[in-house]
C-alpha cells in the first residue's frame, strides 16, 4: 500500500526558532517539497545541523535545530479537541494525524 493512501499520517510541523515561518502537513506528497539545501535533492531523512528549504522559493534556507515527536496518545480523537499553539495552517491534503514530529528551524 502506498503511503498516500493510508488516512492517518504523522503531523510534520516545521516552526522557524527566529522568524514567524512555519510549514505544517499531514500529506506525504507535501514533503517533497523540502529539499536539501546544499544539493537541492529530495530529502528521505531529516536531521539536526540538515540545511533546507522548501521549493519552489530557493531564497530562505533553514538549519534543523531540534526535532521532537509529541502527542503519542493512544486515540486519535484527541487531536480534534484544543489549540495547539505550535501548529499552523495545514499544508495539503488533511488526514487524521497519528502523531506530531515538531522540527524546529531557523534560517541561516
Amino acid at each position: 500500500m502506498k503511503i498516500s493512501q493510508l488516512s492517518h499520517y504523522p503531523n510534520f510541523v516545521f516552526l522557524s526558532t527566529n522568524s514567524e515561518d512555519c510549514f505544517s502537513t499531514t500529506d506525504v506528497e507535501m514533503l517533497k517539497h523540502i529539499k536539501n539545501a546544499n544539493s537541492s535533492n529530495d530529502i528521505s531523512s531529516i536531521e539536526i545541523g540538515d540545511e533546507i528549504y522548501f521549493s519552489p522559493a530557493k531564497d530562505i534556507r533553514y538549519r534543523v535545530e531540534n526535532i521532537k515527536i509529541l502527542k503519542l496518545w493512544d486515540d486519535t480523537d484527541n487531536f480534534k479537541y484544543g489549540i495547539d499553539t505550535s501548529n499552523c495552517i495545514q499544508q495539503g491534503e488533511l488526514k487524521e494525524q497519528l502523531f506530531k514530529i515538531l522540527v524546529e528551524i531557523k534560517t541561516v
